[in-house]
């Protein structure tokens, strides 16, 4: 089964979301400012009007008239008081932290904005001949039902801003994590493992005593090595054809200090050696392949086809080397493999990176997935 490489998001690691916060407040009222938000608003209230008219038009006749404007007056009032109750939220924010400091405000406030709109409708009842309510009984309903209603305005509106809060937290973490994975992939890439550096060393001590052009040679594949690694320390991306040249020279130096090395198969669609990668996209994945084979490398062979298709690089690694998924990931190599992983899924969403699954009798296949588009637009 394949095994997709992604870093966990522990929304633990940041402070509880703060729906008081300037991020969750600026955007709850740039949400307030949206025709959208309005157009769903405005529709939720006119369904409400058009069910309490239908309801009125069951009225007798005489009273028919009275009743439908008695409606849609009423129908209105609780629009404007919904829009004060999600308005009063945004002026007195909820602390999750000091909860009775908002409820001591809202609560005055929610009284009189109630009381004002209850007096003010009793008056226009009166406008229409209705009887008269006495003012207790008004004073009743006030704080009955009509201050319930309106409070679960400004409770809804508290539930917008936490929602909103949470999201700014959660994209908080994302950032911070990518932020972090790039610091560390940036700081592995820099360099290539000692252990190789010592095994070409050797190599080269190995090839002085008995033919010093390939020493020489081995020397300025290394050097080149070298530079190249140097030059991509402050590069996102590379042209796939400049990332298999480098693997070209890994497997050379690999030859000459083994005697043996996979030879690389290429099958590259059109615009494919064009296309972007991270470095060391591939040469991470050969790299902690053969640093865990432990055995003879001659026969082996490394497939590499490249598409681009639907506006994505279609990357495919298969390799016979004798040592799996498991046997790779135990190597300090395959770090910058992981971190690589969590950065595309960064930047191209949940269906960039690379998966692998293991290959039966040994090596490993795995497919790296990169939209070009979205990367371009980033």
């Amino acid at each position: 089964m394949p095994t997709h490489i992604r870093t966990p998001v522990t929304p633990s690691a940041l402070p509880p979301p703060d729906p008081g916060g300037s991020a969750s407040l600026a955007v709850y009222r740039r949400l307030a400012r949206r025709p959208a938000t309005w157009g769903v608003f405005l529709g939720f209230w006119a369904v409400v009007a058009l069910a309490w008219l239908a309801l009125a038009a069951t009225s007798p006749p005489g009273f028919r008239a009275a009743a439908l404007l008695h409606a849609g007056v009423d129908a209105a009032g609780w629009m404007l008081l919904c829009v004060c109750g999600f308005l009063l939220a945004a002026a007195v924010p909820l602390d999750t932290e000091r909860p009775a400091r908002a409820c001591a405000l809202v609560l005055p406030a929610a009284a009189v904005l109630v009381t004002a709109r209850v007096f003010a409708f009793a008056g226009f009842q009166a406008s229409l001949g209705l009887p008269r309510v006495p003012p207790e009984l008004l004073l009743v309903h006030a704080l009955g039902p009509h201050l319930l209603s309106f409070l679960s305005f400004v409770a809804a509106g508290w539930a917008v801003q936490y929602a909103l809060a949470f999201r700014e937290r959660r994209l908080a973490l994302a950032r911070a994590r990518a932020e972090i994975a790039r610091a560390r992939f940036q700081a592995l890439r820099s360099r290539l493992h000692p252990g190789f550096l010592l095994d070409a060393f050797e190599g080269v001590a190995e090839l002085l005593r008995r033919d010093v052009r390939a020493a020489d040679r081995m020397l300025l594949d290394l050097s080149e090595l070298l530079r190249h690694t140097l030059r991509n320390t402050t590069v996102e991306e590379v042209p796939l054809r400049q990332e298999l040249q480098f693997v070209d020279r890994y497997l050379e130096l690999v030859r000459a200090r083994n005697g043996s090395a996979p030879r690389v198969r290429l099958d590259a669609g059109p615009g494919a050696l064009d296309a972007p990668v991270p470095p060391g996209a591939l040469f991470r994945v050969l790299e902690a392949g053969l640093r865990s084979a432990g055995g003879s490398l001659a026969g082996t062979v490394a497939e590499v086809r490249a598409r681009v298709e639907d506006g994505a690089l279609r990357l495919t690694l298969r390799d016979d080397v004798a040592a799996g998924v498991d046997a790779r990931r135990a190597r300090p190599e395959w770090e910058e493999v992981e971190l690589l992983g969590a950065l595309l899924e960064q930047r191209g969403g949940p269906r960039a990176g690379w998966s692998f699954a293991d290959v039966p009798g040994g090596g490993i296949r795995g497919e790296l997935v990169l939209p070009l588009a979205r990367r371009a637009g980033a």
